[in-house]
C-alpha cells in the first residue's frame, strides 16, 4: 500500500519524469545512462537527444543531456536544465545542479540563485547549503558561509565532518576559538589520522595558545608518516613563545629523522627559524619559473622570516614580511594555508610596516638572482649555449651555491665533463644535503657509471628523506640487488610490497621477490606460492600483471611476448624499458627452468636495448657475464 501510495504521488508530483508515453524514449534515456557511467559523454548526449526529439518533455532526457555537456559545453547543459526546470520547477535536486553548474562556469551570483531556489523546495537539503557555502566562501563572504554551513549542522549535530568544514571556515575567517572548538569535536570522528590535531594546533596559534598549538602540532607530528618543515616550524615558535627554548630544541631535533636543509621552501622554513639555513637561501630558493608556485613559496617564507623578526624585537620589520606575505596572489595554487596567521600576527603589532636596511639588502638580492634566473630560462629555451654559459657565469657570481644555476650546468656538462658535473651537485648537496632532485641525479649518474655502493648510499638517503613516499624502498632494493645483497633487497620490496596499494606496483614487486628467490635458489616454492596468489588471475593488458603471471608459470613465454607487444602499442613511451623488464624476467624464468643457453639470449637481447642506467639491464649484463665465464 505504501508503495503504491509513493507511486501515485510521484506521479502528481512529476507528471512527464518517466517519459512512458514512449518505449523508443525510455530505451534511449537507459542508453544514454549507460553510456555516462561509461564516461562516453558523446555518445550519450547522442542518445539523449534522440529521445528529446520523440518526447520533448522527458525530464530524464533533459537531464542526462545536461550531464552529457556539462564539461565541454557548459553553457548548453544550464540551457538543458532550464528545459528541465521549465517542466519540473519544484524540482530542488533540479536547482542544486544548474547552481553548481553556473557556480562551476564562474558565474557566482547566479549560481546561488540556484541554490536559494533548492534551499525553498528542500530546507533539510544539507548537500546544497553546503554548496552554498562553497560559492560564498569563493565570494569572500565567509559570515555567510559559515552560517549555511551552521544551519545543516542544527540539523545533523552528530555530524562529526560537517564540524570539520565549519572550522576550517572559522579558521580562515580569524575565528580561531570557535575553529578550535569545531576541530575538536571533528577530531572525535578521526581519532587515528591526526589531521585535524595539526588544525586544531594552528588554530590554537592564531588564539594566542602558545601550549596548546605546540602540543596539538608535537602530536600531529609524531603520528603522521613523515613531518612537514612547516608545521615543525610552527611547533617551534609555539613553543619558544610558551617560554620553553630546551623544550622547542629537543622536539624539533626529535622530528628530523625524514628533514634536512634543501629540501624546498615548506622544509626549510623550519631550519631557517632554528638559525641553521641562511636567510637569503630560505628566499633565493622560493625561485621557479612558474609564478603560481613561486607566490605561494614566498608567501610561506615571507610569513616565517616575519616570525623571526618577531623573536627579535624588530616590530616594523615583523609588519612589513607579514604583508609582503599576505600581498602574494596564491588564487592559482589554492591557498596561503598559514594566511589566517599571518593576519593575526600583524594584528598584534601595532608599529608601521617598514623595511629595515638588513630587509632592503636582502631582498634586494633575492629580486637579483631571480631577475638573472629568469634570463637564464630565457636563453635555454633559445638554446644558445654561449648566451646560457654567461647567464650560468654571472648568477654563480652574485650566488657561488645557487641551486638552480649549479643543477642546470651539472646537467649541461656531464656528458664532456662528468666528473665537473659531480662536482657541482657535491657543492649543492654540501649547503642543502636534503635536495632530493641533486640526490636523485647523482644516484642516476653514480648507476649510469657503475658506482653502485655510492648510488645506493644516495638512495638510502632519498628514502630516509620521502618517508613512505611509494618507490623509495624498491629504488634501494634494486641496488642491494645488483650488489648480491638479496636479503636486504627481499626486505626493501615487501616493505614497499606492504605499504603500495596499487595492484601494478604490488605486481612488480611480487616478481622481484620470486626474482630474488630464484637467484637464493628458493625458486621451487616462490614459484608455487605465486602461483597461487595468482590462480584465477586473467591476462590482460597490464604488463606487470602478465609479467607476475609468467613468472608463476601460468602463462608461457609465448604467451607473455604478445602481451608485451599489446602493451607497447597502448603505451608507446614506455617500449624501451618494458622490454628490458622483459628480456631479463624471461632469462630468470630460464635460469630457473635450467636452460642455461636460452637465458644467456635473453639476457644478451636486454643488452641491445639503450638502458644501461635500468636496474634489469645491469642485472641483464651480470647474468650474461656470469654464463659466459661458466
Amino acid at each position: 500500500m505504501k508503495h503504491l501510495l509513493a507511486v501515485l504521488l510521484a506521479a502528481a508530483l512529476y507528471p512527464t519524469f518517466a517519459c512512458a508515453e514512449s518505449s523508443e524514449t525510455t530505451a534511449a534515456v537507459t542508453r544514454g545512462n549507460l553510456l555516462l557511467e561509461k564516461h562516453q559523454e558523446s555518445e550519450a548526449e547522442k542518445e539523449f537527444t534522440q529521445a528529446i526529439g520523440v518526447d520533448a518533455k522527458c525530464i530524464d532526457a533533459w537531464v542526462g543531456r545536461a550531464k552529457a555537456r556539462r564539461w565541454e559545453k557548459t553553457e548548453d547543459a544550464i540551457a538543458d536544465y532550464g528545459e528541465a526546470l521549465r517542466l519540473a520547477p519544484d524540482r530542488a535536486d533540479l536547482w542544486k545542479e544548474r547552481g553548481k553548474l553556473r557556480a562551476w562556469k564562474g558565474d557566482l551570483d547566479g549560481g546561488l540563485a540556484d541554490l536559494g531556489e533548492a534551499v525553498k523546495r528542500d530546507p533539510d537539503g544539507a548537500d546544497i547549503r553546503l554548496e552554498r557555502s562553497k560559492i560564498l566562501q569563493k565570494k569572500g563572504d565567509l559570515t555567510a558561509a559559515i552560517a549555511e554551513v551552521s544551519s545543516v549542522i542544527e540539523r545533523k549535530p552528530a555530524d562529526t565532518k560537517l564540524r570539520a568544514v565549519r572550522a576550517m571556515l572559522r579558521l580562515d575567517a580569524g575565528d580561531f576559538a570557535g575553529a578550535a572548538g569545531d576541530f575538536t569535536e571533528a577530531m572525535k570522528g578521526d581519532e587515528k589520522s591526526g589531521r585535524f590535531q595539526e588544525a586544531r594546533g594552528i588554530a590554537l596559534f592564531g588564539a594566542g595558545d602558545w601550549k596548546g598549538a605546540a602540543d596539538d602540532i608535537g602530536a600531529s607530528l609524531s603520528s603522521g608518516p613523515a613531518p612537514r618543515g612547516d608545521e615543525l616550524a610552527l611547533m617551534y615558535v609555539a613553543r619558544i613563545r610558551q617560554g620553553k627554548p630546551e623544550d622547542a630544541d629537543r622536539e624539533f631535533d626529535a622530528n628530523l629523522a625524514h628533514l634536512a636543509p634543501g629540501n624546498g621552501t615548506w622544509s626549510d622554513v623550519a631550519f631557517y627559524l632554528r638559525g641553521t639555513f641562511r636567510e637569503e637561501d630560505l628566499l633565493e630558493d622560493c625561485y621557479t619559473d612558474y609564478l603560481p608556485h613561486r607566490a605561494v613559496s614566498l608567501a610561506n617564507a615571507s610569513f616565517c622570516v616575519a616570525l623571526a623578526r618577531i623573536r627579535a624585537g624588530e616590530k616594523a620589520s615583523a609588519a612589513w614580511w607579514l604583508e609582503k606575505a599576505l600581498a602574494q596572489d596564491v588564487k592559482d595554487t589554492g591557498s596561503f594555508k598559514f594566511a589566517p596567521l599571518a593576519r593575526a600576527e600583524r594584528k598584534r603589532i601595532t608599529e608601521t610596516a617598514a623595511a629595515s636596511a638588513l630587509d632592503q639588502s636582502v631582498w634586494g638580492r633575492t629580486e637579483k638572482i631571480w631577475a638573472l634566473l629568469d634570463k637564464l630560462g630565457e636563453v635555454t629555451k633559445e638554446r644558445d649555449d654561449a648566451a646560457r654559459n654567461k647567464a650560468l657565469a654571472d648568477i654563480l657570481e652574485a650566488s657561488p651555491d645557487c641551486v638552480e644555476a649549479l643543477t642546470t650546468r651539472a646537467i649541461y656538462r656531464h656528458e664532456a665533463d662528468p666528473e665537473g658535473a659531480m662536482k657541482d651537485l657535491s657543492q649543492l648537496l654540501a649547503r642543502r644535503p636534503g635536495n632530493t632532485s641533486a640526490l636523485r641525479l647523482r644516484r642516476g649518474w653514480r648507476i649510469f657509471a657503475g658506482d653502485y655502493q655510492a648510488a645506493l648510499a644516495d638512495a638510502k638517503e632519498m628514502m630516509r628523506l620521502q618517508g613512505r613516499m611509494l618507490g623509495s624502498h624498491s629504488d634501494c632494493g634494486d641496488l642491494y640487488f645488483v650488489l648480491g645483497d638479496f636479503d636486504e633487497a627481499r626486505h626493501r620490496y615487501e616493505e614497499e610490497l606492504a605499504q603500495d596499494s596499487l595492484d601494478t606496483t604490488r605486481d612488480m614487486m611480487r616478481v622481484r621477490l620470486w626474482i630474488v628467490a630464484v637467484k637464493q635458489g628458493k625458486g621451487k616454492q616462490a614459484t608455487e606460492e605465486l602461483a597461487k596468489t595468482y590462480k584465477g588471475v586473467q591476462e590482460g593488458l597490464a604488463f606487470e600483471t602478465n609479467s607476475a603471471l609468467f613468472a608463476a608459470g601460468l602463462i608461457d613465454r609465448k604467451a607473455y611476448a604478445t602481451s608485451v607487444d599489446k602493451f607497447m602499442a597502448s603505451e608507446p613511451h614506455s617500449s624501451t624499458h618494458t622490454w628490458v623488464h622483459a628480456f631479463h624476467l624471461m632469462g630468470i624464468r630460464a635460469l630457473y627452468e635450467g636452460n642455461k643457453p636460452d637465458a644467456l639470449r635473453m639476457f644478451e637481447a636486454c643488452l641491445k636495448r639503450e638502458a644501461r642506467d635500468w636496474m634489469p639491464w645491469i642485472a641483464s649484463r651480470m647474468e650474461a657475464e656470469q654464463l659466459k665465464k661458466k
